[in-house]
């Protein structure tokens, strides 16, 4: 295997970063001076680090991925969208990207993916990779210039916003597509928005703004592991370059496609994982690769990077916009159990990664499975009524596409609330019981939770990350977050909404006053109480790690969460408030395992804190089936 073949396969996955060079060996050198768990690993959960003057430090080797989200097509219109650039965008779709600067051994113009090392110095931030593409951030207060020349890298200075570090970039040049093809001019701006979370990893919201062709700004996002015990290793590009010569062909050329049945295309659906040293750079062990069913046709999206589609050879075999071949492959049974990328420069193979069996399943206060609802891998994101008789969950189509059903605890029996249309989520009740809010495209929803009347408009969080409900106040208001921060919205009428950064999964006590959530501002997770008509730190309720599934008690006596040290487990936490506010105790009630996404937890008790909700691996024996 060689570098250019690897580099191939990445072009292919995704051909614009293909200046993310990577290679088929690497250093191994041990990291000095890093916190290190007691098996020698680097230990990413350890705090964050931090400069003499108490800001973050960015400092290190990092891969960095995609963060999930959807690209220009998705977030954008036809119509807001210059018809000039809609056409590039096809003519480099349909000559496989041929002439992309990463084809021609030219900067990509954007460093974020792959391997980076970030420098950080008082006045100066370095970006550097291997293929000797560097970039220069300066936080010497200095403006942008007001005519720069433009340049591949262009000109970026940045500030902190707090733990933020906020980068502002100017002065690209107009050779380097932004997305999928999609061109920009030199007048595009971008703004970044990087915090390091902890030791291990890092974050950043990503902003492009360009009115000469788009009506909206378009954004994206990116997520960085730290990168332990290696170092860079220098690439050139147009060293020994024989690849451009196989990158002949159009899109077109795959009139031959057929039709492949949904229910069939529907078992490939899931996520298969390449080894980092299969593909010759270290970083993460795994690249995890997700294949998705969108509109009748088969998407792939590497990393959490945008999504391209797939187009049918045959039932087992696809190819996308590069033409690169995806056969999947199955076992006796007829299982599909890998994926073999066919790609110039050899074959890649990746294993798919077995879901879990995870079951909506609802416990009583002593850890016992009363009952399993919906159907396994395919009901999620369970909410309890607050009388504990109803479930509501979403349940998710062979399209992936999901919408929100309720469920009798008693007799299992199902209704449909939302109809067919954009994937809803995150489901909370309303504190009667009546209505249940939901999310669609960062779009906040209720209806009747019988399914009756039309849905009503409550809140539009901008685009961008993912949107969370977690509790619907009796006073009326609703909590959720998106990124790094906790939102407290009203809904009905107007107001402003509350913010709080650095926050998940929030919930009000029943009286409004008194805001429960998770935080990792310590460095590490765990619950909290914030008074919100007083000025004085929050209290901490956790002594150990804790994240999500926080609700009160209808009497604000008790507040529930979930611990996640030395394994997953529900936790109840006695509260008062006269004097002042104290937690008198807490009280491991019973574990659980499997919970995917503990910050993303709503309505896990009822509201009498008796029963529980959670989708879950492997319940207690004894629930109906």
């Amino acid at each position: 295997m060689t570098a250019k073949s690897t580099v191939r396969l990445l072009a292919i996955l995704f051909p614009f970063v293909l200046g993310a060079c990577l290679q088929a060996q690497w250093i191994h050198e041990r990291t000095k001076g890093i916190p290190r768990t007691a098996d020698g690993k680097a230990n990413i959960s350890a705090p964050t680090p931090r400069t003499a003057d108490g800001k973050p430090d960015l400092s290190g080797l990092w891969t960095l991925v995609g963060g999930g989200g959807d690209g220009i097509k998705k977030q954008l219109k036809p119509s807001e969208i210059q018809p000039w650039a809609e056409k590039l965008a096809k003519e480099r779709e349909e000559n496989l990207g041929s002439d992309s600067p990463g084809v021609q051994c030219l900067p990509s113009g954007f460093i974020g993916f792959g391997l980076v090392k970030i420098v950080q110095t008082p006045g100066l931030i370095l970006m550097l990779t291997e293929d000797l593409s560097y970039r220069q951030i300066f936080t010497d207060g200095r403006d942008l210039p007001k005519d720069p020349n433009p340049a591949w890298m262009g000109y970026s200075v940045g500030h902190w916003e707090g733990d933020t570090l906020v980068v502002e970039s100017t002065g690209y040049n107009d050779h380097t597509p932004i997305d999928a093809g999609y061109p920009h001019t030199e007048q595009m701006r971008m703004t970044e928005r990087y915090r390091r979370t902890d030791f291990g990893h890092l974050s950043a919201d990503v902003t492009i703004s360009d009115p000469a062709i788009y009506a909206k700004p378009i954004r994206s996002k990116l997520d960085g592991l730290f990168t332990a015990d290696t170092d860079l290793i220098e690439y050139v590009c147009a060293e020994n370059e024989k690849d451009r010569a196989h990158l002949v062909g159009h899109k077109s050329d795959t009139k031959r496609s057929v039709k492949v049945p949904a229910e069939l295309l529907s078992k490939y659906v899931g996520t298969y994982m390449f080894r980092t040293k299969d593909l010759g750079f270290p970083g993460p062990e795994f690249i995890p690769v997700n294949i998705a069913l969108e509109n009748g046709a088969l998407e792939v999206a590497v990393a959490g990077l945008g999504k391209q589609s797939l187009t049918a050879l045959s039932e087992t075999r696809f190819t996308d916009e590069a033409i690169g071949v995806f056969e999947f492959r199955s076992n006796d049974q007829g299982e599909v159990t890998h994926m073999v990328v066919e790609a110039p420069g050899g074959e890649f193979t990746a294993t798919r990664r077995q879901p879990p069996v995870l079951r909506v399943t609802l416990f009583d206060r002593t850890g016992n499975a009363v009952t399993q609802l919906g159907e396994p891998r395919v009901d999620a994101q369970p909410a309890l009524s607050p009388d504990g008789t109803r479930v509501a969950a979403v349940k998710k189509a062979p399209d992936g596409d999901g919408q929100i059903w309720v469920y009798n605890v008693s007799t299992g029996q199902s209704t449909r609330i939302t109809e067919n249309g954009p994937a809803r989520s995150s489901p909370v009740w309303s504190p009667d019981g009546t209505e249940i809010a939901y999310v669609t495209n960062s779009v906040v929803y209720r209806k009747a939770s019988d399914g009756s009347g039309a849905e009503t408009l409550i809140y539009s969080h901008p685009p961008g990350a993912g949107v969370f409900l977690t509790s619907w106040s009796p006073d009326g208001r609703l909590c959720l977050w998106s990124g790094d921060s906790l939102f407290i919205v009203p809904v009905r009428g107007e107001g402003k909404p509350f913010s709080l950064d650095q926050a998940r999964g929030g919930s009000l006590s029943p009286d409004g006053r008194y805001l429960a959530y998770s935080s990792n501002a310590s460095g590490e997770w765990a619950v909290y109480i914030k008074d919100l008509q007083s000025d004085a730190a929050p209290t901490r309720v956790s002594q150990e790690p804790a994240a999500g599934g926080v609700f009160w008690r209808k009497d604000g006596k008790e507040l529930f969460y979930l611990s996640i040290a030395a394994g997953q487990a529900v936790v109840a936490a006695k509260v008062e408030f006269s004097p002042a506010l104290a937690i008198n105790s807490t009280t491991r009630l019973f574990p659980v395992s499997g919970i995917p996404g503990p910050n993303q937890l709503s309505n896990v008790a009822a509201s009498d804190g008796q029963h529980f909700v959670f989708q879950v691996l492997s319940p207690n024996s004894g629930a109906r089936q």
